[in-house]
C-alpha cells in the first residue's frame, strides 16, 4: 500500500519514483491518503503512452528498438555492440518490456526479444494524431496571414489612386 512517505520522495532511485507518477496518473487521493484508481480508460491509455515515450527517451532503448525492427534477436546478439555490463543492459530491456515495446521469451539458456507492434502503433496514432492537429492549426495561420497580406495590398492600391 501506498504511504505519504513514498509520495515524498522515500525509497531509493528510479523506480519508486516513476511508481509515484503512475500512481498519481492511474489513481485519485481521497482525503486522509486513501487511494483508489481511477475508472478511467482515457488515463490508463495517457500512462501507458508516457511510458512508452519514456522508454524511448533513451538514445540506447531507442538503438535497441532500431535493432529489434529487423527481427527477434537474442539477447546476447542485442548487447553486442553496446559497452556496457550485461546487468546494465538488461536494465534496460527491462524498461522496454515493462513499457510494452518489446516482449522476450526464453528457450533453454537463450532470451529472445522481439517488438510489440501493437504498443508501437499506439504511440504512433497518438503522434499522427498530434501531427493533425498542428498541420490545422498551421493551415489556419497561413490562411489568416494570406488575408492580411491581401488586405494590406488592397489598402496600398487604394492610397496609391488617392494620391
Amino acid at each position: 500500500m501506498w504511504t505519504r512517505s513514498h509520495e515524498a520522495g522515500a525509497g531509493s532511485g528510479t523506480r519508486d519514483r516513476r511508481d509515484v507518477s503512475r500512481l498519481r496518473a492511474g489513481a485519485e487521493t481521497l482525503a486522509g491518503g486513501l487511494t483508489l484508481p481511477i475508472l478511467s480508460h482515457m488515463a490508463n491509455k495517457a500512462a501507458d503512452l508516457s511510458d512508452v515515450f519514456y522508454a524511448l527517451a533513451d538514445p540506447t532503448r531507442r538503438a535497441i528498438v532500431t535493432a529489434l525492427g529487423r527481427g527477434p534477436e537474442s539477447v546476447s546478439v542485442l548487447a553486442a555492440p553496446f559497452s556496457m555490463a550485461l546487468p546494465s543492459f538488461m536494465k534496460h530491456l527491462s524498461v522496454l518490456e515493462r513499457s510494452g515495446v518489446i516482449r522476450s521469451s526464453k528457450a533453454g539458456r537463450v532470451r529472445t526479444c522481439e517488438l510489440a507492434p501493437r504498443t508501437l502503433s499506439q504511440a504512433e496514432q497518438w503522434i499522427a494524431e498530434q501531427r493533425a492537429i498542428w498541420e490545422s492549426r498551421s493551415d489556419r495561420m497561413v490562411r489568416f496571414v494570406e488575408t492580411l497580406h491581401q488586405e494590406d495590398l488592397s489598402r496600398g492600391q487604394r492610397n496609391s489612386r488617392a494620391s
